[in-house]
């Protein structure tokens, strides 16, 4: 590796990826200026860059963000979401910041400033998951050379006490809420959907002859279709609520506000909580808890659980087991000989006795 000169024209080569590549510094380029370019690549690999990054266009993070946004994110099922956490946090952070300058280091700050904010280790690892997506399709579209979010760890997150409402706290938490977040609040009350679920709900997913609701793969986690059987308090909302929206019967979304399907409710939802008396740690997602929680403590067991969950394996419905009533105690009808009348047999000593 080196400098040499060629017909009056300087050149520079390396190695990289066991290729030698050369590379012309310039027609009017001095030897000096050949050895920096030189200088440059090598540094660039031997600190796991790729040297021709220096060669690609140079994008802003909020340039390449919003196509991130328009090419990856609007068709896919989470798009609203990580298009919400990369227009409000994340742009506004990283700004007109080059890809190629964004270091772990500043990654770090990143979610250092977010936690500041009173943001749970859990959301800044899902936000985690949305930045390292966004530099991993700047690879793929040739804009960079590495990811520098896989630097940066997962947070991790306190194993905490199961959060779920107790019936009055969730009767104070529909009160206090708007006429549009109530119905949202009472169909995962009375589903266990998430989220995304309940609001991509469509009117074709409510089979009210035969009092099915069905979360459709397109919302789902899992990408899988699930039944939910429909409550006497949820077809009730249900009708209340599409009798008062005559003008949106036209659109297929089942909550609808200013004439277009809800995206996103959790503004609404922290002042209702707010105003309800309870505390952050109350998330809408506690409400996917509540639900679970109430069909085992009445009884539910937990394989019917797991497939109104939409849980993939029964482990993950496991950690409701303990709120059962009487859940130990209940197990002792499955032990031993079960039998009223079983004789106890006599040992040899105590015949002899």
């Amino acid at each position: 590796m080196g400098v040499y000169q060629r017909n009056g024209i300087w050149w520079y080569e390396y190695s990289f990826n066991g290729k030698r590549i050369r590379k012309s510094a310039g027609r009017d380029a001095t030897k000096e200026e050949a050895k920096i370019l030189s200088a440059e690549r090598i540094k660039d690999i031997r600190q796991g860059r790729n040297p021709e990054l220096r060669e690609m266009p140079a994008f802003s993070f909020s340039e390449h963000a919003k196509e991130v946004i328009e090419k990856h994110y609007a068709s896919k099922r989470s798009g609203w979401w990580a298009k919400l956490n990369i227009e409000k946090h994340m742009i506004p952070f990283f700004g007109d910041m080059l890809l190629g300058a964004i270091t772990p280091e500043k990654i770090v700050n990143y979610r250092t400033r977010r936690l500041g904010q009173g943001v749970a280790h859990g959301t800044v690892n899902n936000e985690r998951a949305i930045l390292s997506k966004v530099f991993t399709l700047a690879i793929d579209w040739e804009r960079l050379s590495y990811n520098p979010v896989k630097k940066v760890g997962k947070l991790e997150q306190p194993a905490g006490r199961l959060r779920y409402l107790e019936r009055p706290e969730a009767d104070s938490l529909i009160g206090a809420s708007p006429a549009h977040l109530r119905p949202v609040i009472i169909s995962a009350l009375e589903t266990g959907g998430r989220l995304s679920e309940v609001l991509g709900l469509k009117l074709d997913d409510l089979d009210f002859h035969r009092s099915i609701l069905y979360f459709d793969q397109t919302n789902t986690k899992s990408g899988r279709q699930r039944e939910i059987p429909m409550t006497p308090m949820l077809v009730d909302t249900m009708h209340v609520m599409l009798k008062v929206r005559p003008l949106a019967r036209t659109l297929k979304h089942v909550f609808i506000r200013h004439g277009k399907p809800m995206r996103d409710v959790r503004t609404a939802f922290t002042k209702a909580r707010q105003r309800a008396g309870l505390g952050k740690d109350v998330t809408f997602h506690t409400l996917r808890h509540t639900f679970a929680s109430w069909y085992v403590m009445d009884g539910g067991d937990l394989y019917r659980l797991q497939k109104l969950l939409g849980h993939a394996t029964i482990a993950q419905t496991q950690k409701y087991a303990h709120l059962a009533p009487e859940y130990m105690k209940s197990a002792v009808r499955h032990m031993g000989l079960r039998h009223k009348t079983a004789t106890i047999p006599r040992t040899r000593e105590a015949s002899a006795s």
